[in-house]
């Protein structure tokens, strides 16, 4: 079924779920359906498969973002008018070697509007290491098939104690146009507390997770500038795989209601002042280093200061706020950047404001409390 469905699919798979492809390949009609099946077993394979190392490899985050990677590359490969789908598993299993964490599988699956997400806890010492890969595998195919939108699914023989985590997202249109690259932004509350971009403060940021030092960046800004202050994410990153549906949704959930929030796809900020001519962008130190860094422009500083030039020809300012940098917290005054950026910019004192939270250590603690001490090894 999964081959005359329709679909095109792409496949990754680490850690486990091989048989899947085996199983899929052996029924006629594979050249139907399959783009391609992608074995990044070595860390430095996966992480050159996704372009970055993710905080930990056997999760659902890291699974996601091969899904969308996946999702990516078939689009290429066959067109973005056909229906395509990027499927994924990580997975720790049975190894030469005991393993003091839980035996587990993700299984992710990406679509133009629908990223699905499937998660089992193996019972140790009960299975051999066969017989959890095609426990696994599956699994891999549940995904393609709902994906795929299928009704057929293989049966999974788990125990008791052992259940399937599932989780789905379907964008809004709006939202999936975005992500798709088909429109530059789009909103994620109801309206905007202003008509034109040159009345608006825009804070952009990952928020993962939206803690109180955003909030207390966020108030000051709208106190020092006058104007209301606007979150954006942007689903697109310089480095990383978009961002999927449920990632976005995660991340969405820890911003109070009451904050406006807007979705690009602008992940530098000369592509920001393209789509919001005459905003102030509300951002940290340790960001505004990076704008004025060759290092992000192909090592080229003359693409940089091109760069801020474009970004001062659309009228656009920068609100900076001090950041905790190594050791140093360091502040616009303390640093050295190009004139023509440092004439767009406007400085935050650190008597108004210090706040050396970090989301990293955040997600690391909230991560320690989800799993425990546990680890792969």
């Amino acid at each position: 079924m999964i081959h005359a469905s329709g679909h095109w699919v792409g496949l990754v798979t680490s850690g486990g779920g091989g048989a899947a492809s085996a199983w899929l390949l052996e029924v006629p009609g594979a050249s139907k359906s399959l783009t391609e099946i992608v074995v990044p077993y070595h860390p430095s394979a996966f992480k050159t498969f996704l372009g970055f190392e993710p905080e930990q490899f056997c999760s659902a985050g890291a699974a996601r973002a091969l899904a969308v990677t996946a999702f990516f590359r078939v689009r290429k490969l066959v067109g973005p008018e056909e229906n395509c789908v990027g499927v994924a598993c990580t997975a720790s299993l049975v190894s030469d070697r005991p393993k003091r964490g839980p035996h587990r599988v993700h299984v992710a699956y990406q679509t133009a509007d629908t990223t699905g997400g499937f998660h089992v806890e193996f019972t140790k010492g009960i299975r051999p290491r066969v017989g959890e890969d095609h426990l696994a595998s599956r699994l891999i195919l549940w995904a393609i098939a709902e994906a795929c939108q299928l009704p057929a699914r293989p049966a999974l023989p788990l125990r008791p104690e052992e259940t399937v985590n599932h989780r789905l997202k379907k964008a809004p249109r709006e939202c999936s146009e975005v992500f798709l690259g088909q429109r530059p932004f789009a909103l994620a509350s109801d309206s905007l507390p202003g008509t034109s971009w040159n009345q608006l403060a825009i804070f952009p940021g990952s928020f993962a997770p939206f803690h109180a030092g955003h909030q207390k960046m966020a108030t000051l800004a709208k106190e020092l500038l006058g104007r209301p202050v606007v979150l954006e994410i942007s689903l697109a990153n310089a480095d990383k795989p978009p961002l999927d549906f449920l990632t976005l949704e995660e991340r969405m959930n820890t911003i109070p209601r009451d904050c406006p929030v807007l979705i690009s796809r602008a992940p530098t900020f000369a592509e920001k002042a393209e789509i919001f001519p005459g905003a102030t962008f509300v951002l940290g130190a340790d960001t505004l280093l990076r704008i004025a860094d060759p290092r992000f422009y192909g090592g080229s500083r003359e693409a940089m200061l091109q760069a801020i030039t474009k970004i001062a020809q659309r009228g656009c300012r920068f609100l900076v706020f001090g950041r905790k940098v190594a050791d140093q917290f360091l502040t616009l005054s303390q640093m050295c950047l190009p004139p023509n950026l440092r004439e767009i910019c406007q400085e935050v004192p650190e008597s108004m404001f210090r706040a050396d939270i970090s989301a990293t250590a955040i997600r690391q603690a909230l991560q320690g409390q989800e799993e425990g001490t546990s680890s792969d090894e």
